[in-house]
């Protein structure tokens, strides 16, 4: 949900058609790119997206304030198997210029997958952590940096460092970009932000339930049909349903 984790830079090009040489600070999404090439075709789509047409933002003689001021980041399962009986980890994130509001649903759960065979006293060799990605903290791939952190995880100098890369999280993240764009600083709980966490968290709940977002209602979407076992799988007659 961090930026490092979603955000990206977006370039458009179309001479005469969107005014050059110009930075838009707001935050666009994906979902906004089919409503905009569909606008440039001049079409609409008959669907009623949530996706915005960004052309009225950025055409000659616009400026960014007609663009949706925020976006949604959601996260439900990585690697299916990270943790036990295939849970997942529900996130639900809204992001504006200024700020990154954070929802973890389940935060009684390991982000990155349950620690499986890295124990506080035991844990599989530097060669098995870095190349073989089940060994344990499974969202994370294998590599020599998540093997050498592994080996010093009893480290109190790593604390900080594994609170980022794999410890639990609260129930609530909130972030000032402004001064701290990296997002170390948590200021979920901070009296000084309340107001700011308050209306952010309506923003984005108002959003999950016009929309009707399984995960406010129904636990039941802890076992949605994509992340079936295999055993259900083999009983259905039926092809498995393919997702994006």
């Amino acid at each position: 949900m961090h930026d490092f984790g979603s955000r990206v830079l977006l370039a458009i090009r179309w001479p005469k058609h969107i005014a050059p040489g110009r930075d838009v600070n707001r935050p666009v999404s994906l979902i906004d790119l089919a409503p905009t090439f569909l606008a440039a075709a001049g079409l609409k789509s008959q669907d009623d997206p949530n996706g915005q047409n960004l052309l009225p933002g950025i055409a000659p003689g616009s400026d960014d304030s007609k663009l949706r001021p925020w976006v949604l980041i959601g996260r439900e399962v990585h690697v299916g198997s990270a943790r036990k009986d295939n849970l997942p980890y529900p996130i639900r994130a809204i992001r504006t210029t200024d700020h990154l509001y954070v929802i973890n649903f389940k935060p009684d759960r390991w982000p990155m997958g349950d620690p499986f065979a890295i124990q506080a006293d035991s844990a599989p060799s530097f060669d098995q952590l870095a190349n073989d990605t089940y060994t344990g903290f499974r969202d994370i791939d294998a590599s020599p940096t998540k093997a050498w952190m592994v080996e010093h995880r009893n480290d109190e100098k790593m604390a900080t460092f594994l609170d980022f890369a794999w410890n639990k999280r609260p129930a609530e993240e909130l972030y000032d970009l402004r001064k701290d764009p990296f997002q170390m600083n948590n200021l979920a709980g901070n009296p000084e932000y309340e107001s700011v966490r308050k209306k952010l968290r309506t923003a984005l709940m108002d959003e999950l339930k016009a929309n009707k977002d399984p995960r406010l209602t129904n636990d039941a979407f802890d076992r949605p049909p994509y992340i079936a076992t295999k055993r259900r799988r083999k009983k259905s007659k039926s092809p498995t349903p393919k997702t994006q």
